[in-house]
């Protein structure tokens, strides 16, 4: 049985098992339920609250309604029992399986593409990723949904892609 606890936006939150409860000083209340054993509750320099689970990654609340969690792609299947902010802004998180990460940002995601392929360059407008690769094949990425929307093949290796300020690829 794990049980863990955290002072967030001035009420005490504990986790037993799936669920967390806060407790304000008078009274208990269930304020989220998971699908996982949660077994770390930290809060970080921005006061978001991180909740760990037993190989079920972590999620991070921004709000004491528990809206909109976001999840670490890179960690959905580690068991997460500590997260940590450094005065850079940079996460430490660690992990029962492989140890402890870095995420210098955590904006940065990690595509990867089923094909073997040589990426040589890469650019990117408001909207679109463009990857060029050795092969002379052209991708374009739909910034929101991570979908290839477009693709041609130059037959001969792209070196170089710009986009320029009036979003155009040259």
């Amino acid at each position: 049985l794990v049980v863990t606890y955290s002072i967030w936006k001035d009420n005490l939150y504990f986790a037993l098992k799936k669920n967390i409860f806060r407790y304000d000083g008078n009274s208990v209340e269930t304020v989220w339920a998971s699908d996982f054993p949660i077994i770390s509750l930290s809060v970080d320099r921005k006061e978001n609250l991180w909740v760990g689970y037993l190989t079920g990654g972590v999620h991070k609340f921004c709000n004491t309604n528990f809206e909109k969690p976001e999840r670490v792609p890179a960690l959905t299947s580690h068991s997460v029992s500590t997260v940590l902010q450094d005065s850079e802004g940079g996460y430490w998180m660690s992990t029962l399986e492989k140890g402890v990460y870095y995420f210098p940002n955590l904006n940065i995601h990690n595509e990867t593409f089923n094909d073997i392929v040589k990426i040589y360059t890469a650019d990117a407008d408001n909207d679109y990723v463009y990857t060029g690769n050795y092969q002379g094949h052209l991708n374009v990425i739909d910034g929101k949904t991570r979908k290839i929307v477009r693709e041609h093949d130059f037959q001969s290796p792209i070196l170089q892609l710009i986009v320029n300020r009036s979003n155009s690829l040259l």
